[in-house]
């Protein structure tokens, strides 16, 4: 009984082993590649893999001047393996979240990049922003002041890398950075006026 144990042990072991190194093989050629064919796929489509979130996405804001901002986006690929490239649509929207008359709603701004395993690409802007808030009282303009204000960053990316013949889409979740603007009055546009 202890031989039979023991000889069993060893059989697991060594299966065990093999697939791990058959593992290993895969990782190296892609198992998407292999097993494109027969792994099930979420979505109820054979042939559309699902969504991997493999990208990541960075967002920064910085002051450069009175109500002036540069904004950075960048997207990391962590997709596909050493010799697929991944084709990356990367999404920068801008809001200014001032409360009152913004010279800049929503500004969307794209960017594509073509990235190997480990690289990343990125962009800057340059904004000027501003912010007023007006006052009326029956109907004409009386005063207006500049309300400091808040300006968010949101960075998304979305892709695909090829292997064989199958596109595999790619994504990121995304991330988001804020500032707070001390408002000198600096971009702020004009009281729209009733008169």
């Amino acid at each position: 009984m202890i031989e039979t144990t023991r000889t069993l042990a060893k059989k697991f072991w060594r299966i065990s082993l093999q697939a791990c190194l058959i593992g290993i093989f895969l990782s190296f050629v892609g198992v998407p590649a292999v097993f494109a064919t027969t792994m099930p796929h979420a979505g109820g489509s054979p042939n559309v893999p699902p969504t991997n979130y493999c990208l990541h996405g960075a967002a920064a804001i910085t002051e450069i001047g009175s109500n002036e901002i540069r904004i950075m986006g960048g997207t990391a690929n962590y997709c596909g393996n050493a010799y697929t490239l991944t084709y990356v649509n990367q999404r920068m929207a801008l809001t200014n979240g001032c409360e009152g008359t913004h010279s800049i709603g929503t500004d969307i701004i794209y960017d594509n990049f073509a990235l190997h395993l480990g690289e990343s690409g990125s962009a800057t802007y340059d904004y000027d922003e501003g912010c007023i808030s007006c006052e009326y009282v029956d109907g004409k303009l009386v005063g207006w002041t500049y309300p400091n204000f808040t300006v968010t960053l949101t960075v998304t990316a979305t892709g695909y890398y090829k292997l064989g013949s199958t596109n595999y889409p790619v994504a990121s979740h995304p991330i988001t950075a804020s500032y707070y603007i001390t408002n000198t009055g600096a971009n702020a546009p004009e009281c729209p006026r009733t008169d």
